[in-house]
């Protein structure tokens, strides 16, 4: 039986290089089925549907969700995201928007892109919610200080709706056997933090691993952790690569107002190693002594 896929949102050149994709895809025998978003009152849910059209109505949404149970809303922004179990942001994909999603959706590539930027659930969690709009004098007055995006979010403890750092696999990956060498600096550096990446899934894939720095005595207000440094690692499934992220001095330092210059104050840093910002695996310690 042929595979059940609705996409949503896909127009012109988008909706023709994806409509190529899956003709290419022979093997999964994919029937292609376009209609207009207007027109889509009695969707075959045998078939795989691009939906074409800038405008979605409700009364369509509520159809396609009726009928096809695995359905992925494509849209660059979307109110209707409690509504469907998957959503994929293409961001400015250019001339060839088409092609990688339909890669993506008929599985010849797992995806492997990780977000630049944190999504708040509501307007209200944001760092800037209450000093952007001015009340007053037209000014605007930056109170959030160094607490933006991740930062703002892990100081505050709001659990933001996608994390900074965060997106999703075709397949499963392990982190572990974390070594932090040396763990104790005492000049420039560097600091090699070395860990494993095995692939737990059935299929290849790619997996950026983040290593975040935290700073919890410094005489400045500091956030919980900062990113200092990632790496991407391709995996065969079952296979394991032992990746490493070389820290220097620089990454467990703050820039000094007063003197005016980056400054590291010694004491002891957490080394953070995970997924994306929400999703910690592996914690270390490097001791950090004075120049």
């Amino acid at each position: 039986m042929p595979t059940k896929i609705l996409i949503i949102g896909a127009h012109g050149q988008l909706a023709r290089n994806t409509t190529r994709v899956f003709l290419r895809d022979t093997d999964a025998k994919l029937t292609l089925h376009l209609r207009r978003a207007t027109r889509l009152k009695n969707p075959d849910p045998s078939r795989v549907t691009i939906v074409e059209g800038d405008v979605l109505d409700r009364s369509a949404l509520e159809v396609a969700g009726a009928v096809y149970k695995r359905t992925c809303l494509w849209v660059d922004t979307s109110k209707w995201l409690d509504r469907v179990p998957a959503l994929i942001e293409t961001w400015y994909a250019g001339q060839e928007s088409g092609t990688a999603p339909g890669e993506m959706l008929s599985g010849a590539f797992s995806p492997s892109g990780k977000l630049p930027a944190t999504f708040e659930r509501r307007w209200e969690d944001n760092a800037v919610y209450r000093s952007y709009y001015p009340v007053r004098d037209n000014n605007v007055i930056y109170s959030e200080g160094i607490f933006v995006g991740y930062r703002h979010f892990d100081q505050s403890g709001r659990k933001p709706l996608f994390p900074f750092g965060y997106g999703l696999s075709y397949t499963k990956f392990k982190l572990g056997s974390l070594a932090v060498t040396p763990d104790t600096l005492a000049g420039d550096g560097p600091v090699t933090v070395a860990f494993d990446v095995t692939n737990v899934g059935r299929r290849e894939g790619a997996e950026v691993v983040q290593v975040y720095v935290g700073d919890r005595h410094a005489p400045v207000p500091r956030p919980p952790k900062e990113l200092k440094g990632f790496v991407k690692v391709t995996l065969k499934p079952g296979e394991s690569k032992r990746a490493q992220v070389t820290l220097n001095r620089r990454a467990f330092s703050y820039y000094d107002v007063v003197a005016k210059q980056w400054t590291a104050a010694p004491g002891e840093f957490d080394i953070l190693v995970g997924a994306s910002s929400q999703q910690i695996d592996l914690r270390g310690h490097v001791q950090l002594r004075g120049n």
